[in-house]
């Protein structure tokens, strides 16, 4: 487990493990956490080593018609990934395990802290 220097009023909302980030050279090592204020992407090595911990901010989520660009999306092999659109970008997620279960708990949690 990581240690995140969260705010003090920042708290733990949703945390997946064996996650892809879909990269070259990617496996399912890493670890996806949402917090009321952020998402951490924590990027690990293959012996489990922690190599890079990357935050987006939640506020900055597109939203459209109300929504929040967070959609249950196929990666190129057809298995689930959640896709998540930034206002200056988006980032793609593969679960190793019970991958569209996972999706739709990411999209439901994204979901109601932007829109209660």
């Amino acid at each position: 487990m990581v240690k995140l220097n969260l705010r003090p009023d920042e708290s733990i909302i949703l945390k997946s493990k064996n996650i892809s980030d879909g990269g070259l050279l990617s496996s399912y090592a890493d670890e996806l956490i949402l917090t009321n204020y952020n998402i951490y992407h924590v990027n690990k090595g293959m012996f489990g080593n922690i190599k890079n911990v990357y935050k987006f901010p939640v506020n900055q989520v597109k939203i459209y018609n109300g929504e929040p660009q967070v959609i249950l999306g196929k990666h190129q092999n057809n298995s689930p990934q959640l896709e998540i659109y930034f206002q200056n970008g988006h980032k793609f997620f593969s679960f190793q395990f019970n991958g569209k279960k996972e999706i739709v708990q990411w999209i439901n949690a994204i979901t109601k802290l932007l829109t209660g």
